[in-house]
């Protein structure tokens, strides 16, 4: 390293030099006794020790902080597997065979027998039935007519009735307002249609109850049967005998299976 004593900006800083008092006057800077201090223009340069070269460690780095984990996705669920072919067979047969039980009790009349044989039972029309034969009179201008049709309407019956007529003979004349439906319970139907003016009735066999009416200042018996898919309804307009015969006579001729 050259000599500071030797440079020229050393003499001007130091004032060393002919004629000049340098920059800080008569006083010397304390570089200038510094044996390993060199000027660079009008600074001094200091060549400083190391570490090393002074005996002393090196600080230990800080280790730098971790960094935390990130959070791991949930693993999606599995989208579940498509039906199998036989699966799928099974619910298209049932789904065909719920809307074909229902057709047929909408349209074909089918009720079970006690010992479990499906029979067809249809209410028809017929000129004559139980014993009586049709009148050409108008069942709507019988006197019991309005109740015995409230009685259907309770019950659900709104369509048109497939007999609607004036039966008569020699045991009387009766109202008749019959035909098909689909009743399912015929329990509840026959609880539910009853006439207005009921005044009484009790079960007669066979899905039938009979019991009385009153119509004005009178008092008619009137029966009511009902079926799965099936209904009917009598009423005497005149005094007539049995009429839970009559109406059991007239069901067998009218209910065809």
């Amino acid at each position: 390293m050259a000599d500071s004593s030797s440079s020229p900006d050393a003499d001007v800083l130091t004032g060393t030099e002919p004629g000049s008092e340098g920059l800080f006057g008569a006083a010397r800077p304390w570089w200038a006794d510094v044996p390993s201090a060199v000027t660079s223009g009008s600074l001094p340069v200091l060549d400083i020790p190391t570490l090393e070269e002074l005996g002393l460690d090196e600080p230990d780095a800080e280790p730098l902080p971790e960094r935390p984990a990130e959070p791991v996705p949930a693993a999606r669920p599995a989208e579940p597997a498509a039906a199998e072919p036989s699966v799928r067979r099974r619910l298209v047969y049932g789904s065909v065979m719920a809307a074909g039980t229902a057709l047929v009790l909408t349209v074909g009349a089918v009720a079970v027998t006690a010992n479990g044989e499906e029979t067809t039972r249809r209410v028809a029309a017929a000129p004559t039935a139980g014993g009586l034969t049709r009148s050409a009179q108008d069942p709507m201008s019988a006197a019991t007519y309005p109740f015995l049709a409230a009685a259907a309407h309770n019950g659900g019956i709104t369509g048109a009735h497939t007999v609607k007529a004036v039966y008569t003979g020699p045991k009387g004349e009766v109202l008749v307002l019959a035909g098909n439906a689909p009743i399912g319970d015929p329990s509840g139907f026959l609880r539910n249609a009853r006439p207005s003016t009921l005044l009484g009735q009790a079960p007669a066999g066979d899905e039938t109850v009979c019991g009385t009416l009153a119509v004005l200042t009178e008092s008619r018996p009137y029966c009511a049967w009902a079926t799965p898919t099936t209904y009917g309804f009598v009423a005497a307009e005149n005094p007539t005998e049995n009429l839970a015969a009559t109406t059991k006579a007239l069901r067998q001729s009218l209910e065809r299976h």
